[in-house]
Protein backbone atom coordinates (compact mmCIF):
# COMPACT_ATOMS: atom_id res chain seq x y z
CA UNK A 1 0.00 0.00 0.00
CA UNK A 2 1.40 3.40 -1.00
CA UNK A 3 1.58 6.38 1.71
CA UNK A 4 -1.05 8.26 -0.63
CA UNK A 5 -3.43 5.52 -0.13
CA UNK A 6 -5.65 6.26 2.59
CA UNK A 7 -6.35 3.77 5.34
CA UNK A 8 -9.14 1.40 5.72
CA UNK A 9 -9.83 2.68 9.04
CA UNK A 10 -9.70 6.04 7.49
CA UNK A 11 -11.96 5.23 4.19
CA UNK A 12 -14.46 4.07 7.10
CA UNK A 13 -14.49 7.07 9.31
CA UNK A 14 -15.26 8.88 6.15
CA UNK A 15 -18.01 6.91 5.32
CA UNK A 16 -19.34 7.36 9.14
CA UNK A 17 -18.91 11.22 8.73
CA UNK A 18 -20.74 11.44 5.10
CA UNK A 19 -24.09 9.23 6.92
CA UNK A 20 -23.82 11.56 9.65
CA UNK A 21 -23.97 14.30 7.29
CA UNK A 22 -26.88 12.42 5.87
CA UNK A 23 -28.60 12.11 9.33
CA UNK A 24 -28.04 15.90 9.97
CA UNK A 25 -29.57 17.33 6.41
CA UNK A 26 -32.54 14.27 7.53
CA UNK A 27 -32.97 16.06 10.81
CA UNK A 28 -32.81 19.63 9.13
CA UNK A 29 -35.71 18.59 6.49
CA UNK A 30 -37.75 17.33 9.25
CA UNK A 31 -37.41 20.05 11.20
CA UNK A 32 -38.45 22.02 8.34
CA UNK A 33 -41.56 20.09 7.22
CA UNK A 34 -42.61 20.65 10.91
CA UNK A 35 -42.05 24.40 10.64
CA UNK A 36 -44.09 24.48 7.89
CA UNK A 37 -46.72 22.88 9.41
CA UNK A 38 -47.36 25.15 12.14
CA UNK A 39 -46.29 28.04 9.76
CA UNK A 40 -43.24 29.08 12.20
CA UNK A 41 -39.67 29.95 10.39
CA UNK A 42 -37.11 27.29 10.83
CA UNK A 43 -35.22 29.97 13.66
CA UNK A 44 -38.50 29.77 15.31
CA UNK A 45 -38.83 25.74 15.07
CA UNK A 46 -34.89 25.38 16.22
CA UNK A 47 -36.02 27.84 19.01
CA UNK A 48 -38.66 25.51 20.54
CA UNK A 49 -36.46 22.43 20.06
CA UNK A 50 -33.59 24.39 22.33
CA UNK A 51 -36.60 25.21 24.99
CA UNK A 52 -37.74 21.94 24.49
CA UNK A 53 -34.37 20.36 25.31
CA UNK A 54 -32.62 22.35 27.67
CA UNK A 55 -35.77 24.15 29.67
CA UNK A 56 -36.04 27.82 30.55
CA UNK A 57 -33.02 29.79 29.26
CA UNK A 58 -31.73 32.98 29.46
CA UNK A 59 -32.27 35.00 26.12
CA UNK A 60 -28.72 35.76 25.65
CA UNK A 61 -27.65 32.15 25.89
CA UNK A 62 -30.46 31.04 23.62
CA UNK A 63 -29.31 33.65 20.98
CA UNK A 64 -25.90 31.85 21.31
CA UNK A 65 -27.27 28.47 21.19
CA UNK A 66 -29.15 29.14 18.16
CA UNK A 67 -26.58 31.32 16.53
CA UNK A 68 -28.22 34.16 16.08
CA UNK A 69 -27.32 38.25 17.11
CA UNK A 70 -29.53 39.23 20.70
CA UNK A 71 -31.53 41.68 18.75
CA UNK A 72 -32.77 39.20 16.26
CA UNK A 73 -33.81 36.86 18.56
CA UNK A 74 -35.50 39.34 20.64
CA UNK A 75 -38.16 40.06 17.39
CA UNK A 76 -38.11 35.83 16.86
CA UNK A 77 -39.46 35.62 20.41
CA UNK A 78 -41.70 38.54 20.25
CA UNK A 79 -43.39 36.55 17.52
CA UNK A 80 -43.71 33.26 19.45
CA UNK A 81 -44.83 34.96 22.36
CA UNK A 82 -47.59 36.75 19.75
CA UNK A 83 -48.92 33.14 18.82
CA UNK A 84 -48.76 31.41 22.83
CA UNK A 85 -45.63 29.60 22.28
CA UNK A 86 -43.50 31.10 24.74
CA UNK A 87 -43.41 32.72 27.88
CA UNK A 88 -40.89 35.63 28.69
CA UNK A 89 -40.29 36.41 32.61
CA UNK A 90 -37.73 38.37 34.76
CA UNK A 91 -36.21 37.39 37.99
CA UNK A 92 -37.00 40.36 40.84
CA UNK A 93 -33.37 40.09 42.06
CA UNK A 94 -32.38 40.92 38.53
CA UNK A 95 -34.59 42.55 36.23
CA UNK A 96 -31.97 43.07 33.06
CA UNK A 97 -32.00 39.43 32.98
CA UNK A 98 -34.71 37.83 30.80
CA UNK A 99 -35.75 34.00 31.02
CA UNK A 100 -37.30 32.51 28.01
CA UNK A 101 -39.92 29.18 28.70
CA UNK A 102 -41.97 27.16 26.13
CA UNK A 103 -45.62 27.59 27.00
CA UNK A 104 -47.43 23.71 26.72
CA UNK A 105 -48.00 24.62 23.40
CA UNK A 106 -44.77 25.17 22.08
CA UNK A 107 -43.49 22.28 23.76
CA UNK A 108 -46.29 20.00 22.04
CA UNK A 109 -44.74 21.27 19.01
CA UNK A 110 -41.12 20.67 19.84
CA UNK A 111 -42.24 17.42 21.87
CA UNK A 112 -44.05 15.99 18.51
CA UNK A 113 -41.08 16.29 16.21
CA UNK A 114 -38.54 14.60 19.44
CA UNK A 115 -40.97 11.75 19.40
CA UNK A 116 -40.81 11.27 15.30
CA UNK A 117 -37.59 11.30 15.19
CA UNK A 118 -36.94 9.02 18.34
CA UNK A 119 -39.61 6.59 16.99
CA UNK A 120 -37.85 6.68 13.48
CA UNK A 121 -34.45 5.62 15.30
CA UNK A 122 -35.87 3.16 16.91
CA UNK A 123 -37.39 1.64 14.17
CA UNK A 124 -34.22 1.54 12.02
CA UNK A 125 -32.03 -0.06 14.98
CA UNK A 126 -34.63 -2.47 15.49
CA UNK A 127 -34.38 -3.09 11.64
CA UNK A 128 -31.54 -2.94 10.96
CA UNK A 129 -30.42 -5.00 14.27
CA UNK A 130 -27.66 -2.34 15.44
CA UNK A 131 -25.92 -1.72 18.87
CA UNK A 132 -28.48 -0.81 21.23
CA UNK A 133 -30.01 2.50 21.59
CA UNK A 134 -27.67 3.37 25.08
CA UNK A 135 -24.66 2.33 22.82
CA UNK A 136 -25.26 4.90 19.96
CA UNK A 137 -26.29 7.38 22.47
CA UNK A 138 -22.85 7.15 24.48
CA UNK A 139 -21.05 7.03 20.81
CA UNK A 140 -22.72 10.14 19.55
CA UNK A 141 -22.15 11.75 22.86
CA UNK A 142 -18.50 11.45 23.07
CA UNK A 143 -18.05 12.23 19.52
CA UNK A 144 -20.04 15.31 20.04
CA UNK A 145 -18.07 16.22 22.87
CA UNK A 146 -15.15 15.78 20.69
CA UNK A 147 -16.15 17.49 17.56
CA UNK A 148 -17.37 20.75 20.01
CA UNK A 149 -13.51 20.61 21.34
CA UNK A 150 -12.38 20.41 17.81
CA UNK A 151 -14.34 23.51 17.01
CA UNK A 152 -13.02 25.29 19.78
CA UNK A 153 -9.37 24.95 18.50
CA UNK A 154 -9.81 27.27 14.72
CA UNK A 155 -5.57 26.30 14.33
CA UNK A 156 -6.35 22.71 13.91
CA UNK A 157 -8.18 23.66 10.73
CA UNK A 158 -5.37 24.69 9.23
CA UNK A 159 -4.15 28.21 8.13
CA UNK A 160 -6.85 30.89 8.08
CA UNK A 161 -7.68 33.09 4.62
CA UNK A 162 -6.79 30.19 2.61
CA UNK A 163 -3.20 30.73 3.32
CA UNK A 164 -1.03 27.82 2.31
CA UNK A 165 1.05 26.34 5.09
Amino acid sequence: MSDTAPKPDLERCRDVARELRRVMRGIDMCRHTVADRFQLTVSEMITLTELHVYGPLRAGDLAERVGLTTGSVTALLDRLQARGLLARSRPPSDRRVVWVAATPAGMRIADGLAELLAETIGQVVRREGMPPADQLTRCFGELGTALHELAASPAAFGPAGGEQG
